[in-house]
């Protein structure tokens, strides 16, 4: 009889289902997981939320979305479809859709992205590795780094094999003025003249940190346009302190708050279920006992999550408490119910 290790999820939330295919026909909306629906976005809980689609947020939110689910919470609009983002000629820093000025502390003015994709969508486009040296210094893992260099660079990076006159110019006085040694085309990081990648491809097209979200399972991710993030809510247990949601609002001029909740689990369990063959069919479904809750301290830690849960207080929306409570008499119920069908089931097998 084989023995399984059982997450539980302590809170059970309804899901929304979002379509399995990545890919849509609507340009400026590639994929089917993007979306400027604010209640769409707040009618599930998620493992993760990540806010702002930038350079660090699109990549980190591709990669947990292998295992978790993830909100990305990004106050701009999509990159797709604009000219100025997507054509090297394009001047993306004067489109305040995509781009918003603002003035250092020391008088420089500055703009800052305001799309998703980030600062990858209003930058010059260079692209380059960091020295092994800066790797190293950090006490990164080497190989780590270079493999996530190349998932990187199959979406993002190109050589440049036609330079522009400036480009060339540049080039040549470098090497006249003896910054040696020429190293050609290449990503890393080296001492010397170097013609470094780009993130325009050969046709002038731009490529974005939101290209890499073709990496995520659409299956675990959601990523919601124009809202803006307002407060990160805490729970009030014991100890450190642990977000537990968050508030957003949308930037369509209603100024609509929402709020979306973390997903409480409990870690390695101390309950355990029951996994064993009905026949040698493989069309029967197996015998499964889950066996929720079986460990006392399970139940407690269940418990002390749902109180935890019930500490947030928010002042707007759907009545956020009501519904924790309700959840709270759902799950008292269903806890009653698995103890019941469990003592039933033992005392089955004991005959």
């Amino acid at each position: 009889m084989e023995k399984l290790f059982l997450l539980i999820s302590c809170l059970l939330m309804f899901t929304h289902q979002f379509c399995s295919e990545a890919a849509t026909s609507n340009p400026e909306y590639p994929y089917s997981f993007m979306t400027a629906d604010a209640q769409k976005a707040a009618s599930r809980s998620y493992d993760y939320i990540v806010v702002g689609g930038g350079t660090a947020g699109c990549p980190l939110a591709a990669t947990l979305s292998q295992h978790y689910s993830v909100l990305v919470l990004e106050r701009g609009d999509s990159p797709y479809g604009i000219p100025d983002v997507e054509d090297f000629r394009g001047s993306p820093t004067t489109n305040p859709n995509v781009a918003q000025g603002f003035v250092s502390e020391d008088g420089v003015q500055l703009v800052r992205a305001r799309v998703l994709g980030g600062g990858s969508a209003i930058n010059g486009g260079v692209y380059s590795r960091a020295s092994t040296e800066y790797i190293r210094k950090i006490k990164w893992d080497e190989k780590l780094v270079y493999e996530s260099y190349e998932w990187v660079e199959r979406l993002n990076a190109f050589q440049q094999y036609k330079l522009s006159t400036w480009n060339s110019a540049t080039k040549d006085g470098l090497l006249q003025a003896g910054v040696l040694p020429y190293n050609g085309h290449t990503f890393d990081h080296l001492v010397g003249t170097k013609i470094s990648g780009s993130i325009f491809d050969e046709n002038g097209k731009r490529h974005t940190a939101a290209d890499l979200l073709q990496y995520a399972n659409p299956e675990n991710i959601v990523v919601l346009l124009n809202a803006t993030a307002s407060r990160i809510l805490f729970s009030l247990g014991s100890g450190k302190p642990k977000a537990s949601g968050l508030e957003f609002r949308t930037n369509n001029g209603t100024n609509t708050q929402y709020l979306v909740v973390l997903d409480i689990k409990m870690a390695f369990p101390l309950s355990r279920g029951d996994l064993w063959l009905k026949s040698v069919d493989p069309q029967d479904n197996p015998y499964v006992h889950y066996s929720y809750y079986s460990h006392s301290l399970d139940l407690q830690k269940c418990v002390k999550g749902l109180w935890m849960a019930r500490s947030i207080r928010i002042p707007f929306g759907t009545n956020p408490q009501a519904k924790t409570m309700m959840l709270e008499s759902y799950m008292g119920i269903h806890i009653l119910q698995e103890r019941t069908i469990s003592q039933n089931f033992d005392k089955t097998m004991l005959k």
